[in-house]
């Protein structure tokens, strides 16, 4: 396959003017999706403090990072989280995963694939970054407002803006 194929099939576009506007429309039409999941987290620990004890609190290496760090880490650590992680992430998840399965699911009604893909991708997602099992359902929440926005235009590019927004 050539490069310009594979860009096209992961929604890697070039850079719209009006991906910025789509990108953030696209966080807001996250935000009752992980709203859902957050309810979701707050019974998970009601459970979880019923039947075990205290629930583990949330922490993300990038969190611990920023305590007693430099103006140059920050900046540096800010970097990471609303740039570098969005397309590397988008890349992995709504680009090349999201594709995928959505290809493999080809043979099912197109509303059926997208929300199994969407669902399957975003729950992987959440489940690779560290703030613990409890915390996944905001976290694919979010995944899937970004699958949806990665549908909803067409390119990886509004995804990342929202992803980066939402970081």
């Amino acid at each position: 396959l050539e490069w310009k194929t594979v860009r096209a099939d992961i929604g890697l576009s070039d850079i719209r003017l009006r991906d910025l506007p789509l990108g953030i429309a696209g966080y807001l039409m996250s935000l009752p999706f992980m709203g859902t999941g957050l309810v979701m987290t707050l019974f998970l620990i009601f459970l979880v403090t019923q039947f075990v004890g205290e629930p583990p609190a949330p922490s993300h290496p990038a969190q611990q990072a920023l305590v007693g760090a430099g103006w140059w880490q920050t900046v540096q650590i800010m970097f990471l989280a609303t740039i570098a992680a969005p397309i590397v992430e988008e890349i992995m998840f709504r680009g090349v995963l999201l594709t995928h399965l959505r290809g493999a699911m080809r043979t099912w009604h197109v509303s059926v694939g997208i929300i199994l893909a969407a669902l399957l991708s975003s729950v992987i997602f959440a489940a690779i970054h560290p703030q613990g099992l409890l915390f996944i359902p905001p976290l694919a929440g979010l995944g899937i407002g970004f699958c949806l926005c990665r549908e909803w235009t067409g390119s990886l590019v509004p995804a990342m803006v929202a992803h980066g927004v939402s970081n």
